[in-house]
């Protein structure tokens, strides 16, 4: 468990990153669509010893940490061997950060980021039983199905084709087509604030490294989904030793 003072950036610095330069993109430009391919840069932000990792290293620890990244298990060890260092990652949970960066909730790791959705807030149920998918499409895969008089809480809507994304309590459960969720009684769909734009999947990543010679290093940093698969790394702090 992180100290207040040096809790991931993920949560936090990820609001900064939203206010500061809009949406984040693999080149970490403001305004820029992300790379369609899977792909990471910036793995190794935060640790003291990058300047001793070789080409092969930096690539052989993207490369486990894209693979700890894009799976569901949260603090499975991925190890990873280079020429010169070898080293882990583990990561925590997906948390999706909405349009204005001001809710965070847990989702699925794998949860669509592609559609561009108006965050809005207001409580619905369910009026039969009904399909949550990864994506706002009959396309996407099913989740889990909702009973019918489920409550669920709307948190963005693609407008032209009636998708909304929605949460319960602290976690967003994923997508549902709007003709099968109502108003709850007295309840209002209110907009939330912000301009319509993508979602951001984000986790937490833990770092663990050993150079040939024996030197010891171990980070923190964080990492965020835009759309289909590029990941932009961020943060980077020292994993506190005790």
């Amino acid at each position: 468990m992180l100290s207040t003072a040096i809790r991931l950036s993920v949560i936090g610095l990820l609001a900064v990153l939203v206010a500061a330069c809009g949406t984040l993109s693999g080149s970490g430009l403001p305004g820029r669509s992300p790379a369609p391919q899977k792909a990471l840069t910036g793995a190794e932000r935060g640790t003291q010893l990058g300047a001793s990792l070789s080409s092969r290293d930096r690539q052989e620890l993207r490369v486990a940490a894209l693979s700890a990244l894009e799976q569901p298990n949260v603090n499975r060890r991925f190890s990873w061997s280079g020429d010169g260092a070898s080293g882990t990652v583990k990561v925590g949970p997906a948390y999706l950060v909405t349009m204005n960066g001001d809710t965070q909730v847990k989702a699925p790791y794998n949860i669509s980021t592609d559609a561009i959705l108006e965050p809005v807030a207001g409580d619905f149920v369910t009026q039969k039983r009904s399909n949550i998918r990864l994506g706002p499409s009959t396309d996407n895969s099913v989740l889990q199905t909702l009973d019918q008089g489920v409550r669920v809480r709307a948190i963005g809507v693609q407008k032209a084709s009636n998708w909304y994304l929605v949460a319960r309590g602290d976690e967003a459960l994923g997508y549902i087509f709007g003709e099968l969720i109502a108003p709850v009684p007295g309840g209002d769909l209110l907009l939330a604030g912000g301009e319509p734009g993508q979602l951001r999947v984000c986790r937490e990543m833990t770092h663990r490294v050993q150079l040939a010679n024996g030197l010891k290093d171990a980070w923190y940093n964080g990492a965020c989904r835009v759309g289909s698969g590029f990941w932009s790394v961020f943060g980077g702090e020292p994993v506190p030793t005790s």
